[in-house]
């Protein structure tokens, strides 16, 4: 049995909700995966949240999702949020949940040269089909035959 630690920043409640569900119901992530897998959720809502938690102990995740929206006050930029996560684990698999930049070439070519940290990009609504193509192409689990 694998256990994943699991990163939500997002400012919305409902947000963090549905990511959640989307990792543990039947039929979503977990079925993508021969191995059984349970789940360690952490969330935060904020930046200052954000940066507390990055910079003490408990900082290993395997999995990160941030929405681009929580660090604009300046608290900590998405350049650091991704060295933070990296210096803990190197194979965490950080994505962006962004409303502004799309998914088309220049824009998120763009964001990943800017941050080289994060493995990929995705538009918010999510389309849960995109992020279990990130998800298939950068876990180190043997899929489903």
């Amino acid at each position: 049995m694998k256990k994943m630690t699991i990163l939500i920043a997002d400012p919305d409640t409902t947000n963090r909700l549905v990511f959640k569900h989307f990792f543990t119901l039947p039929g979503h992530f977990s079925s993508l995966f021969k191995e059984k897998i349970t789940f360690k959720f952490v969330e935060v809502s904020e930046a200052r949240e954000l940066k507390k938690l990055l910079e003490g102990p408990d900082s290993y995740f395997d999995i990160v999702l941030v929405n681009t929206d929580l660090p604009r006050n300046q608290v900590m930029t998405l350049r650091l949020i991704g060295q933070l996560i990296k210096a803990q684990n190197e194979q965490a698999v950080i994505v962006a949940l962004n409303s502004t930049v799309h998914n088309e070439s220049l824009g998120r070519e763009i964001f990943l040269i800017d941050n080289p940290e994060f493995t990929d990009i995705t538009l918010v609504p999510v389309v849960f089909s995109e992020l279990l193509t990130i998800f298939d192409k950068n876990l180190k689990l043997e899929p489903v035959a």
